[in-house]
């Protein structure tokens, strides 16, 4: 590292900058930035007040981003929000898909189903926490709900298919 490069981190540290600010204006890492100015090569005494100044003054420019900043967060925003209403309208579809099959087994439409209802409920968090809409309830159910697909047993094989032949009549809460 130059002499040069060592007395612009030392000056941009005298004129506010992090040092992780420091580190990603002049692509070094962390670790070097806090080494260098660790060293104390440079004395502040050494450095040139307008240099600072000049420092300074490009401190207060790079937080004008902050503008910029807020423009890219409200797209992002906006882009979970488009992504997540677009799974739920193909969620919905899907559901309508099922709801007309009358071929496929119970076991495989109660999997999709189980699959949709999670999918809304992940959509639905997406958006609440994008709009921040109830806060206070977000932080209670801010686990999202867990999806578990078991093997069936013999017995539960034997009797969806009993059911789906419209041998046995639909059990209550199965």
């Amino acid at each position: 590292m130059t002499r040069k490069q060592v007395e612009r981190i030392y000056i941009l540290s005298a004129a506010g900058y992090s040092q992780s600010a420091i580190a990603a204006k002049l692509g070094y890492s962390i670790r070097t930035i806090h080494n260098v100015l660790k060293s104390g090569k440079v004395t502040k005494s050494a450095l040139c007040e307008k240099l600072i100044s000049q420092a300074h003054q490009e401190l207060l420019e790079d937080a004008a981003l902050i503008g910029e900043v807020k423009t890219y967060i409200a797209r992002s925003i906006a882009d979970d929000m488009a992504i997540a209403n677009a799974i739920r309208i193909e969620a919905f579809n899907a559901l309508e898909e099922i709801a007309a099959d009358k071929t496929s087994d119970y076991a495989g439409k109660a999997r999709a189903l189980a699959a949709i209802a999670t999918t809304l409920t992940v959509t639905q968090a997406v958006i609440r926490k994008a709009l921040k809409i109830d806060e206070s309830s977000l932080h209670e159910h801010s686990v999202l709900p867990q999806l578990t697909i078991r093997r069936m047993t013999d017995e539960e094989t034997q009797l969806a298919r009993k059911i789906a032949a419209g041998e046995v009549e639909e059990l209550e809460g199965a």
